[in-house]
């Protein structure tokens, strides 16, 4: 005889919506400061999309900046920190970890909804530059001493030659942002395909890197 599923009871229900809650206040505030950026978000706009009052809110995340910093945790640093990791173990030559990279970085960031918070910092930053600082720290800084880890490795192993490494990182960061700039360009059918451009820009870099 086969086993009866046990129905959650009302408490365990609560529990689950509960622990739930955070991820859905991350989600709505990040569709929200998308549509009408982070200044023009009120937080009771992101409580009643996420289906909570503004007091839950506060519950989890006690100013908008903080919940700000949440929904780039839970974004662009973990892709960040996996990049990390990948790059640690990683055996291959420079070029190779440099084009992975960017691919990790095209399929969940880039090309995600997430590749607007970008040009929310870029566009808003004078009205919470807390934020700013905040991303330029944990993003930023952390992303331009990877790739340049990786460059100047290149460099003394002959696989690349010797650049202003500061006009690197710009090259790379350009790439980065982009999308973002760009927005929802994608699905026009007068703009360029944003995949077919990426692996264009990789190939630039990269030969523009290598002997």
């Amino acid at each position: 005889m086969n086993a009866i599923a046990e129905v959650p009871s009302e408490k365990q229900r609560r529990s689950r919506r509960k622990n739930d809650r955070p991820a859905e206040l991350l989600d709505a505030a990040l569709e929200l400061f998308t549509q009408k950026g982070f200044s023009a978000t009120r937080a009771e706009e992101i409580a009643r999309k996420a289906g909570v009052s503004k007091g839950t809110l506060f519950l989890y995340f006690a100013t908008k900046e903080e919940l700000f910093e949440a929904v780039v945790k839970n974004t662009i640093m973990s892709v960040l920190h996996d990049a990390q990791a990948f790059a640690l173990n990683f055996t291959g030559s420079p070029a190779e970890l440099l084009r992975q990279l960017i691919q990790l970085w095209w399929q969940r960031h880039g090309s995600t909804k997430t590749r607007t918070i970008p040009r929310l910092i870029l566009t808003e930053a004078h009205h919470f530059p807390d934020c700013a600082l905040f991303y330029e720290r944990e993003v930023l800084a952390p992303c331009r001493e990877m790739v340049l880890t990786i460059v100047q490795r290149g460099i003394a192993s002959g696989d690349f030659r010797k650049l202003d490494l500061n006009h690197v990182w710009l090259s790379f960061h350009s790439l980065l942002v982009y999308p973002s700039i760009c927005g929802n360009c994608a699905s026009d059918d007068r703009a360029h395909d944003m995949d077919a451009f990426v692996q264009h820009h990789t190939d630039l870099l990269i030969s523009g890197l290598s002997r």
